[in-house]
């Protein structure tokens, strides 16, 4: 045990979570298994994924200051061109992808990395790369001067690779093993230690943040976390950045009290799984929509077909529009109509309203799609009153 810091003690006494912690727990790894297995179109995966991505980066960067938007990140993910007014921003976010693609590569390959001292130093030779940095910081090497966070104060410099290579043969160790349904739970609570020892030894000048956050993703993708997921504790952390300060300071000032961060780190988790989860399932019902319209819709020729589907899809989850503006929605509902005209139009919607694909009040239309949620299970609710879709008849 470092005496000058006394918080830092490389044990953990699981004991002492709540149950409410352990189904939380329970919760992410049934979620998790979720997200890995729902396959969907490589469109839509891709977009996961950069979705994912952006947000990630954009966490791990906002909580150290810079400025730019999440839109923005995405945008130089995409490789779309910036202003040189941010360089160094645009710089902090490219160097955050970089080492994180850097870890995904491994996985592809087959390679799953272990965190040790040496890519510890690697991430943050990789997060300060090619940045203007205070005096005597050089990416990737311990400080050499003492630090201050606030009212923390970090370990003499003299101990930090000592405690960092503890960090490392702790977290690596038997304490950590567990296979089967303990796997993600495990990777949870040993990526969330991963991200507060590293800020409590801060062994860096500079990047410490950067470079926890990166440890965190990397324990968890290396232990089966869905890497669309890997970076959902550091959005947590970016989007209650007050709360996550709080756990932090409460961590070291309780004299190493770890149980409060832990529950703060897997409620984040499991609150952005849900979100991705709600993303996936809106996608699946678009997919299905496309296929009952497909099945449903009725026309002479294959144009007439094409042109009513379209508007049956386009008003999937809108706010009822009137016949007016429905030309508006897309650019090729515009061009359709445009050329064949309104009565063309009333026609169409005439035909989808009397098909079931539409509904119609006060001249205005949105998709019907309770021809879809009857196919849902029977939901009870938890006040005992039964969901609106009737149960599908088996024959």
């Amino acid at each position: 045990m470092a005496m000058d810091t006394p918080w830092i003690t490389f044990e953990v006494d699981l004991a002492k979570m709540s149950p409410a912690f352990w189904m939380v727990l329970g919760e992410a790894r049934s979620k998790c298994d979720h997200l890995a297995r729902v396959p969907m179109p490589p469109a839509y995966a891709r977009e996961l994924h950069e979705i994912n991505l952006s947000k990630g980066v954009h966490a791990t960067t906002a909580i150290e200051g810079n400025t730019l938007s999440e839109e923005e990140v995405a945008a130089i993910l995409r490789r779309q061109s910036r202003s040189t007014e941010t360089d160094y921003q645009v710089r902090e976010v490219e160097n955050v992808v970089t080492a994180y693609n850097g870890v995904l590569e491994l996985l592809r390959t087959g390679d799953a990395p272990r965190l040790t001292p040496a890519l510890v130093d690697q991430f943050n030779r990789q997060v300060l790369d090619g940045l203007d940095l205070p005096p005597g910081v050089l990416p990737g090497e311990v400080r050499h001067h003492s630090v201050t966070v606030g009212p923390y104060r970090g370990p003499d410099w003299e101990r930090c690779e000592e405690l960092i290579q503890q960090m490392c043969d702790w977290l690596n160790g038997p304490s950590f093993s567990g296979d089967g349904s303990m796997r993600i739970p495990v990777a949870i609570i040993k990526a969330s230690l991963a991200h507060l020892y590293l800020a409590w030894v801060h062994p860096f000048g500079d990047g410490n943040g950067r470079t926890a956050r990166l440890c965190e993703f990397l324990v968890l993708v290396t232990c089966g976390v869905p890497t669309s997921a890997a970076h959902l504790i550091s959005n947590h952390c970016n989007k209650t950045r007050d709360q996550y300060y709080r756990e932090l300071q409460y961590a070291s000032e309780s004299g190493g009290d770890v149980t409060r961060f832990l529950s703060y780190c897997a409620s984040g988790f499991v609150e952005g799984l849900g979100e991705q989860l709600r993303w996936i399932y809106d996608r699946q019902f678009r997919l299905t929509w496309h296929e009952y319209v497909g099945s449903q819709v009725t026309g002479r020729d294959p144009d007439m077909r094409e042109r009513r589907a379209r508007i049956a899809e386009v008003l999937l989850f809108h706010e009822p529009v009137a016949k007016k503006d429905i030309p508006r929605l897309t650019p090729e509902l515009a061009e359709t109509y445009a050329a064949s005209g309104p009565k063309t139009l009333t026609r169409d919607l005439n035909e989808l309203v009397s098909i079931g694909l539409l509904r119609a009040a006060d001249g205005r239309y949105q998709a019907d799609s309770d021809a879809l949620m009857s196919l849902l299970p029977l939901t009870v609710f938890p006040d005992g009153t039964p969901s609106t879709n009737p149960p599908v008849e088996v024959r």
